[in-house]
């Protein structure tokens, strides 16, 4: 018996292990290389030997590096509009498909659009109907007469950040929904109507039974698009590679110019690493809310 469960055993490591290397190769070397880079004064266009220098890149970047903090600065803002927006729409989507609303089955489709769309093909198609040519968007509003002259919305500053925080919002919300309406369906209706028993209204309900029952399920999903966000680098390079005047550039789109058009292999990896222990911060707050809330 004994023999069998350590068969078994061996035998589950067996089949994990090719997975395990493919995981190594793709996963943990890059980040742990990317790590060691940032050690280093390496560069993609010179043959100069690599040399180890400490914190240095690090330091020059928190200290000295104008252009950084005014895309961590935009990354910040970029980031909480994206999950502010989506976490509220989601909110209201699940709750209205957590109705007897007709076509539910239907809507819980159609929502799921933004998410599984290609990134590249959504972004084509925003761009496309953002155009100041030949735009949808402002071909439509002069058809009807609410403007004479195209909306810049992809080459003003202003306007495209607000697009880029709109069309991140867009992608994301799907997943709010879905994962916010699991967490509406494992409510027990024992409490709304002890609520409905103890005369509370429809607001009432929702601030004291809905949303402290979906505490649990809004961290998770907070902390989720929060990451996946800070480190997105498809929607916004897709929509404007980081212009007009880099107004809209994020920390990913940084690191890979310093990388691959500057040829700064080592700052571009420091800058890396430097998002990589802000994203753990993130994670580390998200243990700690969890753990509280299981208090």
């Amino acid at each position: 018996m004994k023999g069998n469960r350590l068969f078994s055993r061996r035998f589950g490591y067996m089949l994990i292990f090719p997975s395990a290397i493919v995981f190594l190769i793709v996963s943990i070397y890059p980040l742990l290389t990317g790590i060691m880079l940032s050690f280093q004064n390496s560069s993609l266009y010179k043959g100069d030997e690599k040399k180890f220098v400490g914190l240095k890149n690090i330091i020059t970047i928190l200290t000295s590096d104008a252009e950084f903090r005014s895309d961590l600065l935009f990354t910040v803002i970029y980031t909480i509009g994206i999950v502010v927006i989506a976490y509220i729409t989601g909110l209201v989507f699940s709750l209205l498909l957590n109705t007897d609303v007709p076509c539910r089955t239907l809507f819980r489709v159609l929502i799921l659009i933004p998410w599984v769309i290609s990134p590249a093909v959504s972004s084509m198609s925003w761009s496309w109907l953002l155009s100041d040519q030949y735009g949808f968007f402002n071909n439509f509003l002069k058809s009807i007469g609410v403007i004479d002259k195209s909306i810049l919305f992809l080459a003003d500053k202003t306007l495209a950040k607000i697009m880029v925080i709109i069309i991140g919002a867009w992608r994301n919300f799907p997943f709010m929904t879905v994962v916010l309406l699991a967490g509406l369906q494992g409510i027990s209706k024992d409490y709304y109507e002890a609520a409905n028993i103890d005369g509370a209204n429809a607001w009432q309900r929702f601030c004291y039974v809905t949303l402290p029952q979906l505490k649990n399920v809004s961290v998770v999903t907070l902390t989720l698009v929060t990451i996946w966000t800070f480190n997105n680098f498809d929607n916004i390079y897709m929509l404007t590679k980081g212009g007009p005047a880099q107004s809209t550039e994020v920390l990913p789109i940084l690191t890979y110019n310093n990388a691959f058009f500057r040829g700064n292999i080592s700052y571009a990896s420091a800058m890396a690493t430097i998002m990589l222990i802000i994203m753990l911060l993130v994670s580390w707050v998200y243990f700690k809310a969890s753990k509280y809330n299981k208090e």
